[in-house]
């Protein structure tokens, strides 16, 4: 594999969370800050018109309290420190903005990618020239509006294997169930949360002694992976012609959403005393 891809413009839209950051992190060191164009990041915890306060009730009310500390430690308390910390240990990431401070990059914070003003933010960035609009732990769906969008080829990293864990939290889920893998794909956006035809993806073995938030942490990068391996494979072609080439999802279709309680309850580690040490 190419260790620097040929360059494409790329937008990415993630949470600020230690996934987003990530994804972001490895896209830079590996293809370079000036092919990542812009940065949109989602401020939305739940519902597009909900309140912070409402959102994490309703969460608690779903998942229970245990689950909403956990999204709490892997997004507002990271993206917290890690915007001041310096260290050099494996889940030294700095935050999105602190990334995007560093490189100069233009960032658009929304709860509503689709709102008038997203638009504009994506279509001044995309200019007259073809871009990569790159989805990672993005907790919104793009309207046609978005997915039209001249000289615009949206596709999504998610952290489950299509169609079987489309949803909210696949790793949770497959972990839950007891499958013996997690996958990372990467696929077209569509219109509907998950679908599109796949481009490629890749299994990693579940291990039962490690946090849920450390196997997430690490199927992202993985994620970030193969999207580059991607870029690499296709930089002759047209993207045109290269998400023409995605392949149908296979299998039985199985949306989940939010965990409930009991699923929550069936893992052991959500993220541990371990994990914060380290991260923190």
């Amino acid at each position: 594999m190419s260790a620097n891809p040929p360059s494409r413009r790329i937008i990415l839209c993630c949470h600020a969370s230690a996934y987003g950051s990530r994804v972001l992190a490895d896209l830079i060191a590996r293809i370079g800050p000036d092919s990542v164009v812009a940065v949109v990041v989602s401020t939305r915890i739940r519902y597009e018109r909900g309140n912070a306060l409402r959102d994490i009730l309703s969460i608690v009310r779903t998942s229970g309290i245990r689950y909403a500390c956990y999204l709490l430690a892997i997004t507002t308390l990271f993206d917290f420190y890690a915007h001041w910390r310096r260290s050099s240990n494996r889940y030294s990431l700095s935050s999105v903005a602190r990334q995007c401070e560093k490189h100069r990059l233009p960032l658009f914070k929304t709860k509503n990618i689709n709102s008038e003003q997203g638009r504009q933010f994506i279509q001044q960035q995309v200019g007259a020239q073809d871009t990569i609009l790159l989805t990672a732990m993005f907790n919104q769906k793009l309207s046609i509006s978005v997915l039209s969008l001249p000289q615009l080829f949206c596709v999504n990293l998610h952290p489950g294997q299509l169609p079987q864990y489309r949803g909210v939290d696949p790793v949770l889920m497959a972990c839950y169930e007891k499958q013996a893998y997690l996958e990372m794909t990467l696929h077209q956006t569509a219109a509907e949360l998950d679908e599109g035809h796949v481009f490629r993806s890749k299994k990693i073995a579940v291990d039962p002694s490690a946090s849920l938030f450390a196997q997430q942490l690490q199927l992202f990068a993985v994620g970030a992976d193969i999207f580059m391996q991607w870029l690499s494979d296709n930089a002759s072609q047209d993207l045109r012609a290269v998400l023409a080439s995605g392949k149908p999802q296979s299998g039985k279709p199985a949306y989940h959403s939010w965990p409930k309680k009991n699923q929550v309850a069936g893992l052991d580690k959500l993220i541990t005393l371990a994990d914060f040490k380290e991260f923190f």
